[in-house]
This record gives structure tokens, C-alpha cells and sequence, in this order.
């Protein structure tokens, strides 16, 4: 009992002293560099191409006009000129940095209009020649635009790009016009008498509805379709027109910039004669030329009544010689007017390929050889279903479609 009052007065006696010194902890005894976030140019400052808007965690702000962001957010200018801090109606919610080419430029720009490009998307094919002068002005002294020579070469090789393109598309609408006149297809639909009491300007809409008609037409095969959208595309293409003044065209010569023309505006729309392309224009399906148009119901008898008469034509070799054969092969030819109307690649092959077997029947004319003399006689193991059996038989070499050349 003695002992257990002792050891009970010493524990409320002693106390516990400190015998560590105290240490501060190794995390938050430090201070980071600030990251400079924040706006490295001001509203109207000018920038050089490549130079840092906007230093930012997230996106609180947007690039905008010959602007870029990159992955850690950080917006540069892709374009010498003038910072702008400005908002879009179409986000009203978002705040975008953007560099114009001009001091007195406002971003952003109207919805439809083109935006302020320099060399390498300037107009390449210009016929004003104000315009010219400035960027003929302009390739005199792009040391001021270009850093270094592969990029100024690089310009160059893109601009000559775009205008072996320009040149390419040009080309093949200038090729279909020229058929189009040298077939006299217009004159055999319409009558001579129409075509020549037409106006240069309703010529060229006809020409040009008909060449952007052809485009659609071949990856559908669908006439009404084709026109549909044509139609569609050249009313659109009006309402641009009207949205802005074309006479006029917005040329800062002080940093040889120029608002370009992307394409040549498309003719007006004429009511008058887009209803009768409508109704008497079509395309045939394998060279895309313009033919009468008929009805689908006229265009599938016609198809049924030509593939009843190849059908019917039998029995034939693989050679010239065979009357049968030349008949066919005159008949699906695809000059014929006919075929080039009613069947497309696709069509013409199937129909060719049901006509055309790989060996012909035994039981045909001219396919089973007596003589073994023959040079034309070769020795074929076939089936015979009567006697289940195989049997050996001299055949024309003409019974088989791969020594047929004209196939």
C-alpha cells in the first residue's frame, strides 16, 4: 500500500520537460517566382508576328483574329499589327484577343466579311491594278515581313500552290464550256433560234449553272438533287453580293495588306431560265455530257427493252467474226447516246458481266470442237451434270471471256 501512494505522489510531482528544440516545417517555407501571368500588350499596342498577347491558366481569354493559342494557353499574334481586346456577338459571353492590320481596324469583323490577309492569301489573281501596284510594292520589300529566308521561300512555294490550283479548277470549268459550245448541245435542246437570242450574261449564267450542276451530278447520280443545290448555292452566293459593297475595295497600302475576292462572284440568278434547265436538262452517267432530259418512267423502259434485246441475242463467241458478238458489243458501246443516258460505270459492267460468262455454254454454236487438228481447239476437263461426271472435251479457245481483247 506503502509503495503504491509513493509511485501515486511522484507521477503528480514530476513533469515532463522540452527537451527538443522546436523546427519549422520544410514545405511552406518557401516562395515561388511568380509566373507573370497576365496581358503582355495593351488595346491599339503594336506586336510583331510571334510575340506573347497573353500569359493565362485556362482560357479566361479566347485567341482571335491572326491570333493562336497554345497548349499552355499562352495566346501569340500570328500577324504584325494592332492588339485588340474586343468581344464577339456571336459568343457575347467570351472575351477574345485578336491583332489587327491597321490602327483603324475594329474587330471583330462583320460575319461575312473577309478577313485582312498579307502575302501568301493575298487576291493572286487580280485585274485591278491599284491593287496590284500594292502588292507588287510589297514583294519589293519583304525583308520588313519576313525574318529569314526559308521563310520568305517558304511563302512563295505556297503562294505558287494556291495559284497551280486556282489554275487547275479554271481549267476544267473553261474545258466543259468549250465542249459544251463545240457538241452544240444547247442548240440541239433548246433550238438555235433561243440560244442565239440569248444575252451574253444569261450565256454565261447558263454555262456556269451547268458546269456547277455537272460537279454535283457526278457524285449522286441524282438530277432533281443536283439542281436543287446548285440552285441553292448561286442564291446563296447572290445574298453575299448584296451584303456588301464589291466596288469598293478596303487596301491599307501603309502595311500592304489587301481584303481579297476568294472566288469570282457567281452570275444572278434567272428564274426564267433555271426553270427550264430544270425541266429539259439532264446529264448522262458516263462522260457527264448534257442530254435531253427524259422521264424516270420513259428512261426505265428504255433500259428494260435494251437489256431484253442484248439478252435475247445468243448464241455467240468471243471473237469478231461472231455476228452475235459485234451486235453486242456495238449495242453497249459507250459512245452509244443511249447507253451513256440510261446507265452509269456500274450499271454497264453488271449488265456485261451477266451477258458475258466466263465459259460458254457447251450446248452454243461453234463452242465444241470435233477436229483435233483444229489450232483454235483446247483441251477442257467440264463437268457434265447428267452423268456427274468429268469429261474430257475440245473446246474453242473464243469460249473464254479472257481471251476476248475487245472486253
Amino acid at each position: 500500500m506503502l509503495r503504491k501512494e509513493l509511485l501515486i505522489n511522484f507521477n503528480a510531482l514530476s513533469k515532463r520537460t522540452a527537451t527538443k528544440r522546436a523546427g519549422g516545417g520544410k514545405t511552406n517555407n518557401k516562395d515561388s517566382a511568380g509566373r507573370r501571368l497576365g496581358p503582355k500588350k495593351i488595346q491599339n499596342q503594336f506586336a510583331n508576328a510571334h510575340e506573347v498577347l497573353m500569359k493565362q491558366v485556362g482560357s479566361s481569354f479566347l485567341p482571335g483574329e491572326n491570333a493562336v493559342m497554345g497548349r499552355d494557353y499562352t495566346i501569340n499574334s500570328t500577324e504584325p499589327g494592332y492588339v485588340k481586346f474586343y468581344r464577339d456577338p456571336f459568343h457575347p459571353k467570351k472575351r477574345f484577343i485578336g491583332v489587327a492590320l491597321s490602327k483603324d481596324s475594329v474587330l471583330p469583323k462583320d460575319h461575312f466579311a473577309p478577313t485582312e490577309r498579307r502575302f501568301g492569301k493575298i487576291k493572286l489573281d487580280s485585274s485591278d491594278l491599284d491593287e496590284m501596284k500594292i502588292i507588287n510594292k510589297f514583294l519589293q520589300n519583304q525583308p520588313k515581313f519576313f525574318n529569314n529566308v526559308k521563310e520568305q521561300q517558304k511563302a512563295l512555294e505556297s503562294q505558287q500552290r494556291m495559284k497551280d490550283r486556282i489554275a487547275m479548277y479554271r481549267g476544267k470549268k473553261q474545258e466543259f464550256i468549250e465542249s459544251l459550245e463545240k457538241s452544240k448541245t444547247l442548240e440541239s435542246i433548246w433550238g438555235e433560234d433561243f440560244v442565239k437570242s440569248m444575252s451574253e450574261e444569261d450565256k454565261r449564267f447558263v454555262t456556269e449553272f451547268l458546269y456547277l450542276m455537272s460537279n454535283k451530278f457526278k457524285y449522286s447520280y441524282n438530277i432533281e438533287a443536283s439542281f436543287e443545290y446548285t440552285r441553292n448555292e448561286i442564291l446563296y452566293d447572290n445574298k453575299i453580293q448584296k451584303s456588301k459593297d464589291l466596288s469598293n475595295v478596303n487596301i491599307n497600302a501603309q502595311y500592304q495588306s489587301a481584303i481579297p475576292k476568294y472566288y469570282d462572284y457567281l452570275p444572278l440568278y434567272n428564274e426564267a431560265l433555271g426553270k427550264k434547265i430544270q425541266e429539259s436538262i439532264d446529264f448522262n452517267k458516263l462522260d457527264l455530257r448534257a442530254i435531253q432530259k427524259i422521264s424516270n418512267k420513259e428512261k426505265e423502259e428504255k433500259k428494260n427493252q435494251l437489256i431484253k434485246e442484248v439478252s435475247d441475242i445468243k448464241p455467240f463467241l468471243y471473237t469478231k467474226d461472231n455476228a452475235n458478238f459485234k451486235k453486242i458489243l456495238n449495242t453497249l458501246d459507250k459512245t452509244n447516246s443511249l447507253i451513256s443516258q440510261l446507265f452509269d460505270i456500274n450499271e454497264l459492267n453488271q449488265l456485261k458481266n451477266k451477258l458475258f460468262p466466263e465459259v460458254l455454254p457447251l450446248s452454243w454454236e461453234g463452242v465444241l470442237i470435233n477436229n483435233k487438228k483444229d489450232k483454235n481447239a483446247v483441251s477442257k476437263q467440264l463437268y457434265d451434270p447428267e452423268t456427274k461426271t468429268f469429261e474430257n472435251v475440245l473446246v474453242s479457245k473464243f469460249a473464254f471471256k479472257k481471251n476476248a481483247k475487245e472486253l
